[in-house]
């Protein structure tokens, strides 16, 4: 099960806001962190959380095993078919 310490870490390695990771899977920033601090779980989108974070399913929290390269070209990918709203 996804925990929010896990969750927090995966999306920091992945460079990922709290409001970038919310659009990749159409939740708010808010229920991002009440994830982050283990006030709420992502039942009904683990599955989701662990595709966009690059976890591996049977290992829980942990990146799977990836070059920074797959992982930044990853990311990349994903942020391009998506459009966030400009930083401030």
């Amino acid at each position: 099960m996804l925990q929010g310490e896990g969750i927090r870490r995966a999306r920091e390695r992945a460079q990922l806001t709290q409001e970038q990771l919310a659009s990749l899977l159409g939740v708010s920033a808010r229920t991002i962190g009440n994830w982050e601090r283990d006030e709420t779980v992502p039942r009904n989108r683990a599955a989701a959380v662990q595709a966009a974070l690059g976890l591996d399913e049977t290992e829980g929290p942990t990146l799977r095993s990836a070059s920074d390269a797959e992982l930044l070209g990853e990311i990349a990918r994903r942020m391009s078919q998506r459009s966030f709203p400009p930083a401030d």
